[in-house]
């Protein structure tokens, strides 16, 4: 892949699942995804672990979520032009659904995926989408491993927890 990000434009079945989970219909989000390789994959609940960069609402206009999908290739080629590691700082809950999540120590990475949000809202059809609809008053970095009904699996390694999340998409 030579270390380049990989950008999707697809909706994913899992972040769908969970946007029915939280009373949504079928709504836009901007995430990264962690590599194949890492460790979340094999212990989150969810079908597709992410960190979302931006939740947009309910966007049904194709045409919008193709230019979105443009602007998104440049930002990120811009901002992010290799793949990017993440450290874990600590594992928590968070929200109503009391979801169990890896929360990520402020570094470079942070900073730069924080940068990209900002560059994202420049796009006028994207700010539109996200000012539409109702936003956690500050954006808190985090991987969702579980939820009550649906927990992370438990990790039986000898030197368990997950300490580093390495991602290489974003969606």
């Amino acid at each position: 892949m030579s270390g380049d990000l990989v950008l999707t434009e697809k909706r994913s079945s899992s972040m769908r699942q969970n946007e029915r989970r939280c009373g949504r219909g079928k709504n836009t989000v901007i995430v990264a995804i962690p590599e194949a390789e890492d460790a979340v994959w094999r212990y989150s609940s969810e079908k597709i672990p992410h960190l979302t960069l931006l939740f947009l609402g309910e966007v049904t206009d194709e045409a919008k979520i193709f230019q979105m999908a443009q602007f998104l290739k440049h930002a990120v080629r811009m901002t992010l032009p290799n793949k990017f590691g993440l450290s874990v700082d600590n594992r928590g809950i968070l929200g109503a659904d009391k979801a169990d999540v890896l929360f990520f120590s402020e570094n470079y990475a942070i900073e730069k995926l924080e940068s990209l949000r900002h560059s994202l809202l420049q796009n006028q059809l994207i700010a539109e989408a996200y000012n539409s609809v109702d936003q956690f008053p500050l954006w808190n970095p985090h991987l969702t491993m579980g939820y009550p009904e649906a927990p992370a699996k438990e990790d039986t390694r000898d030197h368990g927890g997950i300490h580093y999340v390495n991602f290489n998409k974003i969606a």
